[in-house]
């Protein structure tokens, strides 16, 4: 799948998951272009103490949980 934030372009794997360090909100709402053609988009900022969760094809916005990594098909912002 790829995760659009502002001027940035993610690849990540389905199984997979990424975290950004550093970042902050993003500067206004995040895509997510799904591998099967599905584009959702996530209204932002998306900030640090929350994250972007994606499974079986549904995409929700969460607080983040400190102290563990990423899940499966996860992109944390």
């Amino acid at each position: 799948m790829t995760v659009l934030i502002g001027d940035e372009k993610l690849q990540i794997d389905e199984s997979g998951g990424t975290v950004l360090l550093d970042y902050g909100c993003t500067p206004g709402d995040v895509t997510v272009e799904l591998e099967a053609g599905d584009v959702v988009v996530v209204d932002g900022p998306v900030c640090p103490d929350e994250e972007i969760l994606i499974r079986d094809g549904e995409v929700t916005l969460e607080p983040a949980e400190t102290g563990r990594g990423p899940r499966p098909a996860a992109a944390r912002t």
